[in-house]
């Protein structure tokens, strides 16, 4: 699929309600989650409604309603878990501005940028141990053990890209257990906790973990494409934001092996600081080379891949809707 099927694809689902199937149950996910960030401290109130605010998609507590359906579906079962699987989402948000030193997040200033380093750190934490608290309540130990290895993966997934910063060396092979890490594990995990809060059994387990690692494979490299066609107000921080912050994305990847404008491409990114102007000569290169094409086709074979594991699942409207989400991440603006 190109980039131009892409757009077509855009217009025939986003005039249908992806998560209608379920509609009813994310605001009554998002109202525990409300509660939970509850408080009489001034500050952890003032910067949790701050959060709030600012939003999100909530793909992963959607991920673990939906998965739930293949099996025995309770929701007074779920909902705990699925706020905890997004306090922890908001928590590595929070952790990764800090360490990225970014100032805008779906165009709110970041918790850094508005409060301190010290207060985001703190804040970080605070939510991790508000949703552990959630999982374990729960008192299903595999549960926790779950979005345990969920945040060591992530960790190590951010160590990784922190050593490898500006690494013009590193290949696909690199960045694809990069982002495996950082972002597919975590949307995998969410589809296996649903399965498992469910009862649906391990070979249902294993299929809707394979679906949503494709899933969060597809979903970055998209992501990473975004980054420099997107605008700033599609993508709620400046474009190419990664790349200014030594982050070598696979669209960079691709096109630093096309020999025509290699040099061209190396000699733009040996300078220390890329304003907008050297961004936009980058992104030119990328497309003239047919890097962005190219990363488009990887997320290609990854959202397939996701959608061949849902083969085995039964055939219940959550299924549809499962096919439905891939496609749309390979559909969307931001």
């Amino acid at each position: 699929m190109s980039i131009t099927r892409a757009e077509n694809l855009r217009e025939r689902i986003k005039t249908v309600d992806l998560f209608s199937e379920i509609e009813s149950d994310l605001p009554r996910v998002e109202a525990v989650i409300e509660r939970a960030l509850d408080t009489t401290d001034s500050l952890v109130k003032e910067v949790s409604t701050h959060l709030l605010r600012a939003g999100g998609k909530r793909l992963r507590p959607a991920m673990v309603l939906l998965s739930a359906k293949m099996g025995h579906y309770s929701l007074k079962h779920l909902l705990p878990v699925a706020a905890a699987v997004e306090l922890i989402h908001m928590a590595t948000l929070v952790h990764d501005d800090v360490v990225d030193a970014s100032m805008v997040r779906r165009g709110l200033a970041t918790v850094n940028a508005r409060w301190s380093n010290a207060v985001s750190v703190l804040t970080g934490d605070y939510l991790f141990a508000r949703a552990f608290s959630m999982l374990a309540a729960v008192g299903d130990p595999r549960v926790v053990q779950i979005m345990a290895d969920v945040v060591y993966e992530m960790s190590t997934g951010e160590l990784q890209q922190m050593s490898g910063s500006s690494d013009l060396d590193q290949g696909q092979a690199d960045y694809f257990e990069r982002i495996r890490k950082k972002t597919a594990v975590f949307i995998a995990e969410s589809c296996r906790l649903g399965a498992v809060l469910s009862g649906a059994g391990e070979a249902q387990e294993m299929a809707l973990y394979g679906y949503g690692l494709g899933v969060g494979m597809g979903f970055q490299i998209i992501d990473d494409i975004l980054d420099f066609v997107a605008s700033e107000r599609q993508l709620g921080k400046p474009v190419g934001s990664d790349l200014r912050g030594g982050v070598v994305t696979l669209p960079v990847i691709l096109a630093l092996r096309a020999p025509a404008r290699a040099g061209e491409l190396v000699e733009l990114l040996a300078q220390k600081t890329l304003g907008d102007r050297e961004i936009a000569r980058v992104t030119r290169i990328l497309q003239e080379s047919g890097a962005m094409e190219e990363a488009y086709r990887e997320a290609t074979a990854y959202i397939m891949q996701a959608k061949s594991h849902l083969v085995s699942l039964p055939n219940v409207p959550a299924r549809r809707t499962l096919l439905s989400v891939a496609d749309f991440v390979l559909a969307r603006e931001f």
